[in-house]
């Protein structure tokens, strides 16, 4: 029996190779944002341990103005820093959902190709179906004629 050889197997391996590359920079972006709302987790946690020992400690009997003022500075250093993650999270939510559409397009073009492979395959199948078929309807023909010249040779003897 003949062996199905697809032509654009080359095509397939690359489009599976463009698939495996877009999950993989998916998985990147992914990841870049989760440590960059890790990030802003914990300056939000830091924040507000910050502002809780201050209101516990520091703001009853006498107070320090010099602390306070220091206080204000880091909670606005904080706050810059909060919104420079913010920045970076919006950045990399937006390449999260680029990657997210580049790897719905490569499995797309992997799909295509792997559906023509499969019509091919098919028409193959079809087809060998058919030699087959007629390579036993020409055996069959045969014997049948061997069957009748042997018959016709014994009922002339």
């Amino acid at each position: 029996m003949a062996r199905f050889e697809f032509e654009l197997d080359g095509v397939l391996r690359q489009r599976k190779n463009a698939e495996h590359m877009a999950q993989k920079r998916l998985a990147e972006a992914v990841q870049t944002l989760t440590l960059l709302q890790d990030q802003l987790k914990r300056l939000d946690e830091g924040v507000q341990t910050v502002n809780q020992q201050m209101r516990e400690k520091h703001l009853t009997g006498l107070i320090d103005v010099s602390l306070i003022t220091q206080h204000r500075r880091y909670i606005l250093g904080m706050e810059r820093q909060a919104l420079e993650l913010a920045r970076k999270i919006a950045e990399a939510q937006t390449k999260v959902r680029q990657a997210q559409q580049n790897l719905v397009e490569a499995a797309k073009q992997r799909k295509s190709i792997e559906k023509l492979r499969d019509r091919q395959f098919e028409q193959f199948m079809e087809r060998q179906f058919k030699k087959e078929n007629e390579q036993l309807d020409e055996a069959g023909t045969q014997i049948a004629y061997q069957n009748l010249q042997n018959g016709y040779e014994s009922s002339e003897n």
